[in-house]
């Protein structure tokens, strides 16, 4: 007969993977609508192209310094 502890860790270690799978990929798909959304608000918001790039770095250089 089977240890019931067998019987949990063979449960709970694919469900800590599964898990972590799960985060990784909200993190990416939040990520990406956060950004679609701060580019749109850019867009909308200036005036000048060289405005608009300059929005449009800060947002990548603070989701490329969030995700390090």
């Amino acid at each position: 007969m089977t240890s019931p502890w067998l019987l949990v860790t063979l449960l709970f270690i694919p469900g800590l993977f599964g898990l972590a799978l799960l985060m990784n990929w909200l993190e990416v798909y939040f990520t990406h609508q956060l950004v679609a959304e701060e580019v749109a608000d850019a867009w909308r918001s200036t005036e000048s192209a060289d405005d608009l790039e300059r929005r449009i770095g800060l947002i990548v250089e603070r989701v490329m310094f969030d995700l390090r």
